[in-house]
């Protein structure tokens, strides 16, 4: 944590590490929905980085992380999504119907 200004408090995810940083999102998703299910660390995930059935209802979620402060966080996620698209429209045609990016990227 990093002390902003305001007297509030900055946290500095992107010094966790990208495997850190992956495991802090799991542990968040499990905590807040007990029927996740968190794909592990550091291995093909085709796309996933956890996923979650709710009435049928496929629900993806996917961490991205930088280390880099960036000037442009809109054109970074504009790359990271292009990047995924091929992962994204195989997850729909599997029958995805939410996909959720979680990022370090203020």
């Amino acid at each position: 944590m990093a002390r902003a200004s305001g007297g509030s408090w900055r946290y500095l995810y992107e010094r966790l590490g990208e495997k850190r940083f992956q495991q802090l999102c799991g542990a968040l998703l499990a905590h807040a929905l007990p029927d996740v299910v968190c794909y592990p660390v550091g291995q093909k995930d085709g796309g996933r980085d956890a996923v979650r059935s709710v009435e049928g209802r496929c629900i993806i979620y996917q961490v991205k992380w930088t280390n880099t402060r960036l000037r442009d966080p809109v054109a970074w996620l504009d790359k990271a999504i292009r990047e995924e698209a091929a992962n994204i429209r195989r997850l729909v045609s599997e029958g995805a119907e939410a996909y959720y990016l979680l990022t370090c990227v203020a």
